[in-house]
Formats: C-alpha cells, sequence, structure tokens
C-alpha cells in the first residue's frame, strides 16, 4: 500500500482515458468492506485537505480518501472519499 496515488494511464493521442472512479460514502468503512468482498484492495489511503474537498467535492471541510483496486492492475480503480452526510435510511433492499 502506499501513500502516493500511481501515475495514470496514457491514453492514445484523441481517446479519454479513466484511471478512477468516485464513491462519496458516509460509511467509508462499510464501503470498503463492500468492494473487498468483490476482490478489490486497499491501494492508498491518504487526507484531502479542506480546501480541496470543497474544490472537488464541494464538501464543507477535510476529509480521507481511500483508493481500491485490483492488485497487479493500474487503472480501474475506485476511490472512497467520506463525507459528512447522513447515511442514507435503508428500505430493505
Amino acid at each position: 500500500m502506499s501513500d502516493q496515488p500511481a501515475a495514470p494511464a496514457q491514453a492514445p493521442a484523441g481517446q479519454v482515458s479513466v484511471d478512477s472512479v468516485l464513491v462519496g460514502s458516509s460509511s467509508p468503512s462499510a464501503t470498503i468492506d463492500f468492494f473487498g468482498a468483490l476482490g478489490l484492495t486497499e491501494v492508498a489511503r491518504r487526507p484531502v485537505g479542506a480546501e480541496a474537498a470543497a474544490t472537488l467535492y464541494g464538501l464543507p471541510g477535510a476529509t480521507e480518501e481511500v483508493v481500491l483496486g485490483v492488485e497487479g492492475v493500474t487503472t480501474g480503480r475506485l476511490r472512497v472519499v467520506a463525507t459528512p452526510l447522513p447515511q442514507a435510511e435503508r428500505d430493505g433492499f
């Protein structure tokens, strides 16, 4: 596990490359456990300062980002960002 982000994959000219998907979570540990059960492992964990959290995610203060991925694969990662929003009510789904 590293505290530094992996270098993004380079897309050929004229093409777009997506290196990760962002998921906001009011329960990061539960979200990480869920994706862990699907085979993703923690690649990096780092703090996100208040200014960056506000600019990037519209959050009112500092937060934490956890990057999950498949071992040996450098693209297709999942970024879990902790949010201060209340957890949604569950209806048995």
